[in-house]
């Protein structure tokens, strides 16, 4: 059975967050570092993984990401998944 992750990266040099869904966050981080996502490449290199979620099923996965992009910012609440570097 495949599990799916909703996860938010933040970018070190710029302070930009994203959100998405995966199959195996750490594969998925080091795609956005190196540059392989058209959305993150801005930034590759320094892309972190500040929050993650296990989510039964695709679709409540695709439900979880898009709620936290429709919240203000993108985010919702950014204070609180906010890295401390």
């Amino acid at each position: 059975m495949i599990s799916y992750h909703v996860y938010v990266l933040c970018s070190k040099s710029g302070n930009r967050f994203y959100i998405g869904v995966t199959e195996d966050v750490v594969a998925r981080l080091g795609q956005h570092n190196a540059g392989a996502s058209k959305r993150t490449k801005r930034h590759a290199g320094t892309w972190r993984v500040v929050w993650t979620e296990h989510a039964g099923c695709l679709g409540d996965a695709r439900r979880l990401e898009t709620w936290l992009k429709k919240q203000k910012g993108g985010v919702g609440r950014r204070e609180s998944i906010r890295p401390s570097w």
